[in-house]
């Protein structure tokens, strides 16, 4: 019985921290973040270059204006596309927009990518992934945060 209280007792202190762990990662997201592919491919791209267009749509929650300073864009494994860094070498897309509290604002930008297969053979619908890391300014100090998503091509 002894035992079985303890390991009840072990049990429950685990589940409150893990439970007070993720409050915390909760705690941490002081914007909420979407992005989106708004401009792709074309279901009759060719290979080779072209523009995809993204939008980063952020929300402040808080009680304190930020500021939206840059937008670091990467792309994690493969797709129908490949992202391409610009003729600086950069992945860094600069802002300075202002989302006041309870406000919500999305900002676009243009990123060179390459077609890698032609419309309608193996992989040409294949989704592309993409990390964005947005760092943003505020009174309580500076601060970034991650958002990743799976892009479907080709879908209505």
């Amino acid at each position: 019985m002894i035992i079985d209280m303890k390991r009840a007792a072990f049990l429950l202190l685990a589940f409150a921290i893990f439970a007070c762990a993720s409050d915390a990662n909760k705690k941490n997201d002081r914007v909420h973040l979407n992005l989106q592919q708004i401009v792709g491919a074309s279901t009759v791209q060719s290979t080779g270059r072209f523009d995809v267009q993204f939008g980063l749509t952020v929300e402040n929650p808080t009680n304190e204006v930020v500021t939206l300073k840059y937008v670091e864009l990467t792309q994690i494994g493969t797709g129908s596309y490949q992202i391409r860094r610009d003729a600086t070498g950069s992945d860094r897309y600069p802002f300075d927009v202002k989302i006041l509290p309870a406000e919500t604002k999305q900002v676009t930008f243009w990123v060179h990518a390459y077609q890698r297969t032609l419309p309608g053979t193996f992989g040409a619908s294949e989704p592309v992934t993409v990390r964005a890391i947005a760092y943003f300014d505020s009174a309580s100090g500076a601060f970034h945060q991650v958002v990743q998503k799976v892009l479907g091509q080709f879908e209505d």
